[in-house]
């Protein structure tokens, strides 16, 4: 089986099992048909971004290996669904080249990438829609690679699995919406200064997280981008 076929069966999988407490919302994007090889760059604020982000991409017909921190190859819950997925381990501490590599080879031989440049999970009630300081991963990858970045927000799926719960919060047949905006334009990152890039990254996905959030609000008016969940 294959590893594509066998993310798009999860992807329907995860739709089928959360349709009783999740409605999807997914907006602009289509460019994302065009081609492969791209490096999908997304916020992260809660563990329901991999479900959410995986769903999304289904939505296109489209699969992404994801790049996950090396513990959660080490979770009995987690790790077994990583590694049936491919996805690309994370090793900060010990072997941070090797991710990269790895992504980078994935990237030429046409395969997607998924991955979240703030490094870990973030929430700031204060500012909640600003970003954390983006790691400049994806612009080495991308020059690297020679490969389009297509920029995403994930907005909602805070709600059903805050940051720090061991559980999500999912209710029966109360259906919380969530939205993935996509970038309408692919973002192609050149020259060497990485750290350049990674801020007109950041910039151009906090524009989405707005768009995102004001998607979400007219769909659910009850929904307050400024409230901790």
């Amino acid at each position: 089986m294959s590893n594509a076929f066998l993310l798009r069966l999860i992807a329907a999988l995860f739709k089928v099992l959360t349709w009783p407490f999740v409605r999807y919302e997914v907006r602009g994007g289509e460019v994302l048909g065009t081609r492969d090889g791209w490096i999908l760059s997304g916020n992260h604020r809660t563990v329901f971004d991999f479900v959410h982000a995986v769903i999304g991409l289904h939505h296109f017909g489209k699969d992404a290996r994801i790049l996950i921190a090396n513990e959660f190859f080490d979770n009995p819950v987690y790790g077994p669904a990583a590694r049936a997925i491919a996805a690309i381990p994370v090793y900060r501490k010990t072997d941070p080249r090797g991710a990269f590599d790895a992504a980078v080879a994935a990237l030429r031989a046409q395969d997607n990438i998924c991955i979240m440049p703030e490094g870990g999970m973030h929430w700031d009630a204060r500012d909640p829609l600003k970003l954390g300081r983006f790691k400049t991963g994806v612009s080495r990858m991308a020059v690297g690679a020679g490969a389009p970045v297509l920029p995403l927000a994930l907005v909602g799926g805070e709600r059903l699995w805050p940051k720090g719960a061991r559980w999500p919060r999912l209710t029966p047949f109360r259906r919380r919406t969530v939205v993935l905006r996509l970038a309408d334009e692919p973002l192609w990152l050149s020259g060497d200064d990485h750290r350049a890039n990674a801020d007109k990254l950041r910039e151009v996905q906090e524009a989405l997280l707005r768009q995102a959030t004001a998607d979400l609000q007219a769909l659910d008016p009850g929904y307050l981008p400024d409230v901790t969940p």
